[in-house]
C-alpha cells in the first residue's frame, strides 16, 4: 500500500515547497528592503553630522578659551560621527546600476572631513587668547555656516556660501602678521568652498529639499 498522491509523503512534501517558497520570498524581500533602511541609516547619520557640526563650529564661534574641554570633547565626538558616516557609507549596499550614489556617499563623507578640517582652522584662530574683538568680521562671517550647517541638518538646503569677501580671505592687509586673523581668514576662505561642495552632495543624494 502506496501512500497515493494525497498521501503523507506527497503532504510532506509540498510543505517542504512552502516553506521553501516562504523562505525565498522572504529573502527577496529582505534584500529589496535592507538597501532601503541602509540608505535611510546613512541620510539619518548625514543630517545628524552636520547639526553636530553646526554645534561645533558655534562653539568655535564664541571665542571663549573657557571652553576648551568642551571643544576638545566635540572634536573627539565629530571624528567619531564621520568614522560612523564612513562605514555607514560603504555599508550600503546599491542595487545594480547605483554606482553613481555609491560613488556620491563617498564624495559626501570626505566633503564633512574637509567641512571639518576647516573648523580646526577657525579654531586655531578664535581660540588665540584676546582675539574675539578684532575677528568680529571673520565672526559675522562665518555665522552663515553655521546657518548652513543647521539648515542641511534639517533636510534644507539653505543659502549658499558663495564667495566670500576677499579683504577677510586675504586676511586684511592691516594683520601685520596676526596669527588668528591669518587662521581665520584662510578657514573662511576654505569653509565657503568646502561647506557649498558639501550641500552640492547632499543635493546628490536627495537628503535636502531645494
Amino acid at each position: 500500500g502506496g501512500a497515493g498522491p494525497e498521501g503523507p509523503a506527497s503532504l510532506a512534501l509540498d510543505r517542504v515547497m512552502e516553506i521553501l517558497t516562504g523562505s525565498a520570498v522572504g529573502v527577496v524581500a529582505i534584500l529589496a528592503l535592507f538597501p532601503r533602511h541602509a540608505r535611510q541609516a546613512f541620510s539619518l547619520q548625514a543630517r545628524e553630522a552636520a547639526g553636530e557640526a553646526a554645534a561645533l563650529l558655534a562653539l568655535v564661534l564664541r571665542a571663549d578659551t573657557g571652553d576648551a574641554v568642551e571643544l576638545h570633547r566635540r572634536h573627539t565626538a565629530m571624528k567619531k560621527r564621520l568614522d560612523a558616516l564612513g562605514q555607514a557609507a560603504s555599508g550600503v549596499i546599491d542595487l545594480p546600476g547605483a554606482q553613481k550614489e555609491t560613488a556620491d556617499r563617498a564624495a559626501l563623507v570626505r566633503a564633512f572631513w574637509r567641512v571639518r578640517s576647516d573648523i580646526v582652522i577657525l579654531g586655531r584662530g578664535f581660540q588665540v587668547s584676546g582675539a574675539s574683538q578684532r575677528l568680529k568680521p571673520w565672526t559675522d562671517a562665518t555665522a552663515r555656516a553655521v546657518a548652513r550647517l543647521e539648515a542641511l541638518s534639517r533636510g534644507e538646503a539653505g543659502e549658499a556660501m558663495g564667495e566670500p569677501d576677499p579683504v577677510l580671505t586675504l586676511g586684511a592687509p592691516e594683520t601685520g602678521g596676526d596669527l588668528a586673523r591669518g587662521a581665520a581668514a584662510i578657514g573662511l576662505a576654505h569653509m565657503h568652498r568646502d561647506l557649498d561642495d558639501l550641500g552640492e552632495r547632499f543635493r546628490d543624494l536627495k537628503l535636502v529639499w531645494t
